[in-house]
């Protein structure tokens, strides 16, 4: 059996709204109006515009009811990337064996796959993120101000892809009554749009661009089983068990350690971290240096 199939997309993404906070509290107890804020109201407008055009290919082949062979092709171009190059090409494959046709039928084995897929896709930048926008400000008394942003925008920013293997096998014994699943996947994330940490002392707090590449690579196992069936009742469990090993490989030319988010808390300050070599997502805080006798230590200000 073949069969194929070709077509677009065409997307908008138009999105309106406003936010009003009162400042100081408000000048009549319990009436709750943005006209009773003691001072100027904060407003905030937002208005976000983006679309995306896709143009997609696929086939399927499939033989004598144990081959199975799919692929595809498509090109994405989105509003949100650099104008001169907004384009991301990705392809997918996928292929499947069903060994359990070869195997006489009998009362245990009842069904065998073997499978493995191979998948591209795109990952385009935020709205505005290659675009000089301004962030609306408290007024400095009738005249209203803004400021720049602390991340300036990338013009030159483009689009990933996120690019997925996986290897697996089905298996399902005495009547379906027993399944059991196993998967294999490695996944890369290359040259997607990003933010990299700055120290505020050169004016931004980050730079966006289209650096570094992680992996993600795992197992993924699942069980299932009908331990009842019969003519009116049927109980069916499941049990299913991942894991997840997420390396970062590359974040910048020059650069091995990222700060994703940091904040302050009664213990000091924690960062969500990135590091070359090291798994994504490690967190670094600071705690109050103590004596040998345990005892909190005082800095020349006074402070822990």
């Amino acid at each position: 059996d073949v069969s194929g199939m070709a077509g677009f997309e065409k997307q908008f993404y138009d999105r309106t709204y406003m936010i009003s906070n009162t400042v100081g509290g408000m000048s009549v107890a319990n009436f709750y109006s943005i006209s009773t804020s003691v001072g100027t109201p904060i407003t905030t407008n937002r208005k976000f515009k983006a679309m995306s055009d896709a143009l997609y290919a696929t086939a399927s082949v499939g033989y004598d009811d144990f081959l199975f062979l799919d692929g595809s092709i498509r090109k994405d171009w989105s509003s949100t990337a650099d104008s001169q190059d907004n384009g991301v090409l990705t392809l997918g494959a996928s292929g499947s064996f069903v060994f359990s046709n070869f195997i006489p039928k009998n009362n245990i084995f009842t069904f065998g796959k073997l499978r493995a897929g191979f998948a591209q896709a795109p990952q385009f930048p935020n709205v505005y993120q290659t675009s000089e926008i301004y962030n609306t400000g408290l007024a400095y008394g009738t005249f209203p101000t803004s400021s720049t942003q602390s991340i300036p925008n990338n013009p030159n920013l483009k689009g990933g892809i996120r690019e997925e293997k996986e290897y697996g096998i089905d298996l399902k014994f005495f009547n379906n009554r027993l399944s059991f699943d196993v998967s294999y996947f490695d996944r890369t994330d290359k040259e997607l749009p990003s933010s990299l940490s700055l120290d505020a002392s050169t004016g931004i707090t980050g730079a966006l661009g289209n650096t570094g590449i992680q992996t993600y690579k795992g197992f993924e196992v699942a069980f299932g089983g009908t331990p009842i069936r019969t003519n009116n009742f049927e109980w069916t469990i499941s049990a299913n068990f991942a894991t997840l090993e997420r390396e970062v490989v590359a974040i910048a030319p020059g650069i091995t350690r990222n700060i994703i988010q940091s904040g302050n808390s009664n213990m000091g300050n924690v960062q969500l971290v990135e590091q070359v070599g090291e798994e994504w997502g490690a967190i670094y805080g600071s705690r109050i240096a103590r004596d040998a006798n345990g005892k909190a230590k005082l800095t020349s200000t006074g402070t822990y």
